[in-house]
């Protein structure tokens, strides 16, 4: 005799509830802002009954998700259009943004880090009180965190981008667009935490 259902541990209650180990649609389930409605077991008890009201509305997970897409994009179109506006001008400045922009990435993403913890942080159930003080927490880590970064960037950006393949002529266009990207890390991080 197998179970179609699994004992496992409910973030959002902190009990044993249980889950079926494969989720199915029930027929003629309906569609109140959740992705289907969940019925409890015949014979379940409150804290079963209270854990099915509890699953995580559509909207719910799509205040989630969509801040940490852009958080994502927000980082490539920087990019893209830099390399749009910069691409008139003379193709060799174009070929000097490809080492800048990869060692700016490159540091970038070591702090993407504070962005999907402070996201997650945020989206538990919490007060008024509780999200500010973690969004206040998280801008301070992430802009000192950024500025360190920055000036490592731009103290050595010539190694970097020598690194990273930038030949003698274009050297020096990729220094100046790294150390002048670099300055803008921590407004950056802080947009992105906000």
């Amino acid at each position: 005799f197998r179970s179609n259902y699994c004992t496992c541990p409910s973030r959002v209650l902190g009990v044993m509830v249980r889950q079926p180990l494969h989720p199915v649609v029930p027929r003629g389930a309906t569609m109140k802002g959740r992705l289907f409605d969940v019925q409890p077991m015949e014979g379940a008890d409150a804290d079963d009954r209270s854990a099915a009201d509890c699953l995580p509305s559509f909207t719910d997970i799509a205040k989630f998700i969509v801040p940490g897409f852009c958080i994502v994009l927000a980082g490539s179109s920087m990019s893209s259009v830099d390399k749009s506006f910069v691409g008139r001008h003379s193709t060799l400045e174009l070929a000097a943004l490809g080492p800048a922009s990869t060692a700016f990435d490159c540091g970038s993403y070591l702090l993407t880090f504070l962005n999907t913890a402070t996201l997650s942080l945020l989206a538990r159930r919490g007060d008024q009180q509780y999200a500010r003080r973690i969004r206040s927490h998280a801008l301070v880590l992430a802009m000192s965190s950024a500025a360190f970064l920055g000036a490592v960037l731009c103290s050595c950006a010539a190694a970097l981008v020598g690194i990273l393949g930038a030949t003698p002529d274009m050297m020096q266009h990729s220094v100046n667009y790294l150390r002048l990207r670099s300055l803008g890390l921590p407004v950056e991080r802080g947009i992105s935490i906000a």
